[in-house]
């Protein structure tokens, strides 16, 4: 069955702000066609938010629910191309939850991937003023509402609590199939079965992100600081990724390098640029992140949430970079401590430093071989064409 070739209608929303989302989306794209399946594609910006006329504002609410564009622009195509499955990314704004009643309709099946907590969580990050929080699969959607869950706004989160209460009434998330990134998304999800049914557990399937096996151009050290030892920080200078805990460890190592790379809250470069051992780089390259990935000692991870499925950590992975992340969520998953990686205490400085003083310890060659084993075993674009087409095959 690996050597059926499907056609796919891949769809997915970007939203104002590029992510990993869209990098997994394109990745999988290319890995399709490279393949021989024919892909077709069907993608809105919410960028085109900002263009909208009045009247189109007025009603975006209500788009944001159930888009009719959407729905027969989606049965249009299955028809014309004689689409075999519906792989779905992300729906919000613009294409909404219309695009699986669509499917359904002409009877073709489809998936969608969960790249975040969004059925179950209004914000989609279990995450709020500091702290995790699973209010709204303990207590109700209505905790959203009390704390303004989606980007603070009372009304915008009315109108996510709505598009996820209404479609969950229908069922028609026990018509579709998931997959999830790990086996801690698949609990999760499964956590809003509570007193109903709203999703089928036996259509759910749990498949990794991954990253092409590129070719490295070894430039025989890091680019910025020679070939001093140093660790890694890579994301967005943002409190929810724990870039503080980061720094205010090093702050305090001053015998220790830190590379700093992403851009964001420019507070956390005032206050530490002081500091001779932390260097803020910026937005880099993917060749040039991938180049510092192999020459530092370890990614240091120190996320306050549970995450997605970082690319980046699997990247570290393919450049045999161990990572030091918090213990939580999904980073506390894909990290095997004491093998590829180390634990630390999820918002614990001392507990950072500790770690970091302890892997010094040891054989750092040894943890580089398991990182590099376990993107070959689990990550690989091989790996991951075979788990896709398994699940295209179970679904025709």
């Amino acid at each position: 069955m690996l050597d059926k070739k499907y056609k796919i209608l891949l769809v997915h929303n970007f939203y104002q702000k590029p992510g990993g989302e869209d990098t997994v989306f394109y990745n999988e794209k290319k890995l399709l066609e490279d393949n021989g399946h024919k892909v077709i594609t069907y993608t809105r910006d919410n960028k085109e938010i900002l263009n909208m006329n009045f009247f189109k504002k007025l009603l975006l609410p209500l788009a944001v629910i159930f888009n009719y564009k959407t729905y027969f622009d989606i049965k249009k195509i299955i028809k014309d191309n004689d689409i075999d499955v519906v792989h779905v990314h992300n729906t919000l704004s613009l294409i909404s939850p219309s695009v699986f009643y669509a499917a359904i309709s002409m009877k073709v099946p489809v998936v969608q991937t969960l790249h975040n907590f969004r059925m179950q969580c209004p914000n989609g990050l279990f995450y709020r003023d500091g702290h995790i929080c699973e209010d709204c699969v303990s207590r109700g959607l209505g905790c959203a509402l009390k704390h303004k869950c989606y980007r603070n706004s009372f009304l915008q989160t009315v109108v996510i609590v709505l598009m996820i209460k209404i479609h969950r009434l229908t069922g028609v998330y026990k018509k579709i199939n998931f997959i999830c990134l790990t086996r801690f998304n698949k609990k999760k999800l499964l956590s809003i079965n509570n007193d109903k049914i709203i999703v089928d557990s036996g259509k759910i399937s749990v498949k990794s992100n991954f990253v092409f096996n590129v070719e490295k151009k070894d430039k025989g050290q890091s680019e910025f600081l020679g070939n001093r030892h140093y660790y890694l920080y890579i994301g967005r200078y943002d409190e929810v990724k724990g870039i503080d805990i980061a720094l205010k460890a090093f702050s305090r190592m001053p015998n220790k390098e830190l590379h700093v790379i992403g851009s964001g809250d420019d507070k956390y470069i005032k206050e530490y640029c002081k500091y001779q051992n932390i260097r803020f780089i910026g937005q880099l390259s993917n060749d040039k992140v991938l180049n510092e990935l192999s020459h530092c000692n370890a990614l240091i991870y120190p996320t306050r949430w549970y995450e997605g499925q970082p690319v980046s950590i699997i990247e570290a992975f393919m450049n045999k970079c161990p990572v030091i992340t918090s213990d939580i969520g999904n980073v506390n998953e894909m990290i095997e401590d004491g093998r590829t990686g180390l634990h630390f205490a999820a918002n614990s400085v001392e507990s950072l430093i500790e770690r970091i003083n302890y892997y010094e310890r040891l054989s750092i060659n040894e943890f580089k071989c398991c990182s590099y084993k376990e993107y070959m075993n689990k990550y690989s674009d091989d790996i991951s064409y075979c788990r896709i087409i398994s699940i295209y095959n179970a679904l025709v």
